[in-house]
């Protein structure tokens, strides 16, 4: 109970902090240059918890020490007292997986047919047996102060090591390069002889909070993301290459009969009332020209009521009514400012557009970020809504 309620502490606390915007490119790269080359995996899962204390802030850092130290060895005595190790039921499985990658059309082939028993498991209460705490008291020794670093390792250690005990597995599959457990749980994996696999799930800019992490094998969509993380520090060796389904969608082209094109559809990340009102103002330009625009909001930050006071309702598309696939193959541009989305869009042969009107500054900071888009082929929005030009769209 403690721990969800961390959880959600962290999240609330976050919530303001996750622009990808918040440092430049030469801050951040200075940031990384300050770190010698690590020599553990502990090593680098503390370097990577440092970079991410430069984007929280001082006062975050020192707050979330405290409430640690104080929670740290309560925690700690908790879950090792309640490990049911002997009594725990195996239900063997070649593979846990953190995350539904096979329902999401992320899951590689190569993972499917090596692991051919994967069980999904995204929530599950942690236990520590003595082998545990042995692992755990060597972090103690190497960073006694650092009680967030503690806590936070400790319990994703005794998430794993109930994992372990309860499967059986030969790899436990992930998408954690953005913490900073993830070097440490590496070690602790190979510890248990089982691998730590990490799969890439949504679009990556450079950001430190990516920094130094280590897998056994992490599967990226893009040679361009095997660069980033490298100038990341993250290990160069662990990255293996690969086109997941759900990136590509032109072979459904020839077996859907989409009806109701959209000209132009926006693909919304989470604008507050400012953004998302320039938002409306640029596609109701396009609206007036003739076009049909439509609104897709992310279906994990969804103010459907905010959304409705600059959007008509059948203006607006709902993850929930209409699956990416047909989201994307139903439109002929797709816009967003950066996403997943524009990634798909182009590989599934739409028009993409970035949008550089809403925030203008930020278009050269994506190209600073070496977000991959911005050397794709692409429009600007600010051209479409300035053209005369008629725009190429199909009705079929």
């Amino acid at each position: 109970m403690i721990i969800k309620q961390l959880r959600k502490l962290h999240l609330k606390i976050n919530q303001k902090k996750m622009s990808v915007f918040m440092l430049t490119y030469e801050k951040q790269k200075k940031i990384l240059s300050e770190y010698s080359e690590p020599t553990s995996m502990m090593e680098r899962s503390f370097y990577q918890k440092k970079c991410q204390d430069k984007i929280n802030g001082k006062i975050q850092t020192i707050l979330y020490d405290i409430i640690s130290m104080i929670l740290f060895y309560p925690i700690l005595l908790k879950l090792y007292i309640i490990s049911d190790a002997d009594n725990l039921q195996v239900n063997k499985a070649d593979a846990v997986s953190l995350y539904d990658f096979d329902e999401k059309k992320l899951l590689p082939d190569s993972i499917k047919k090596e692991y051919r028993r994967i069980i999904y498991k995204d929530d599950i209460s942690g236990c520590l047996d003595t082998t545990d705490i042995k692992f755990i008291k060597k972090i103690i020794f190497k960073y006694p102060f650092s009680f967030y670093f503690l806590i936070k390792n400790t319990i994703r250690i005794a998430m794993y090591s109930r994992l372990i005990k309860l499967y059986n597995p030969k790899a436990i599959i992930s998408y954690a390069e953005y913490s900073f457990t993830s070097s440490v749980l590496t070690e602790y994996c190979r510890t248990k002889g089982v691998k730590h696999i990490n799969i890439m799930h949504g679009e990556k800019l450079y950001n430190i909070r990516d920094s130094f992490f280590e897998f056994d094998l992490f599967y990226v969509w893009d040679k361009h993301y095997v660069d980033l993380f490298r100038k990341l520090r993250a290990n160069g060796n662990q990255f293996i290459l690969y086109s997941p389904e759900c990136l590509t969608f032109r072979n459904s082209l020839i077996k859907k009969n989409i009806a109701n094109i959209v000209d132009f559809k926006y693909y919304l990340a989470h604008p507050g009332k400012r953004d998302l009102k320039i938002i409306a103002e640029s596609l109701r330009i396009l609206s007036d020209k003739g076009y049909k625009i439509k609104v897709r909001p992310h279906p994990l930050l969804l103010d459907i009521d905010l959304i409705l006071t600059y959007f008509n309702e059948d203006e607006i598309e709902l993850a929930k009514d209409v699956t990416i696939e047909d989201s994307i193959l139903n439109t002929n541009y797709v816009i967003a400012e950066y996403s997943t989305v524009l990634n798909q869009g182009f590989n599934s042969l739409k028009e993409i557009v970035i949008d550089d009107v809403t925030n203008p500054d930020n278009y050269e900071k994506l190209r600073e970020l070496h977000y991959i888009m911005i050397n794709k082929p692409h429009i600007k929005l600010s051209e479409i809504i300035k053209s005369e030009i008629k725009f190429n769209v199909k009705t079929n």
